[in-house]
């Protein structure tokens, strides 16, 4: 009895080991799936003006994703187009063709907050192109968020200085005048 005994364990060992091997297998597919390794990171920095300006020798050169308000002017120069982007603290200027300029609806100025754009773009510290300026030349753009009309309310008190200041500037000039004339007529009197 023993003799068969050790050969059906004998015979079952070989499922056994396949069945763990074929486990690991799935488990090891699975966490390469859910986690990959060796996955190379396409993703470009987000970096900011002050970074650019600041270390432009370290980005001179580099492809880079930059974010901000659109301000100024949008300037069309034949197939290609100057904007400029705010993000915070300074602005720099983008050159990309017009076929990748998003539809820009409202640029920063006094009465509208620009639309928020996302730009990728090779980074240039003195580009040879545009007289030397640190600029970015894109290959995408993408409005993230659309700009809105800025509303600016009168404030009464400043409206009443405005008129009490203009009032007495009036009569202020008025009275001089006058009293330059009273000076003229005394002394062609005289």
């Amino acid at each position: 009895m023993s003799n068969s005994m050790n050969y059906m364990n004998n015979c079952a060992r070989p499922h056994k080991k396949a069945r763990a091997f074929a486990f690991f297998l799935i488990q090891f597919f699975i966490i390469g799936c859910l986690f990959p390794v060796f996955a190379q990171d396409d993703t470009l920095p987000l970096v900011t003006a002050d970074q650019l300006i600041d270390d432009a020798a370290k980005w001179d050169g580099k492809r880079v994703e930059f974010e901000g308000e659109v301000i100024g002017d949008i300037m069309a120069r034949g197939g290609y187009v100057w904007i400029n982007v705010l993000d915070g603290d300074s602005a720099i200027g983008i050159w990309l063709p017009k076929s990748l300029v998003p539809n820009i609806r409202f640029t920063g100025q006094y009465f509208a907050k620009g639309d928020k754009v996302e730009i990728h773009g090779i980074m240039h510290r003195a580009c040879q192109d545009h007289g030397g300026d640190l600029d970015i030349h894109a290959d995408y753009a993408a409005i993230l968020e659309e700009g809105t009309k800025v509303l600016h309310p009168i404030q009464r008190d400043r409206l009443w200085w405005g008129i009490t200041l203009g009032v007495a500037s009036i009569l202020s000039v008025g009275f001089w005048r006058y009293r330059e004339r009273q000076l003229l007529l005394k002394r062609s009197r005289e």
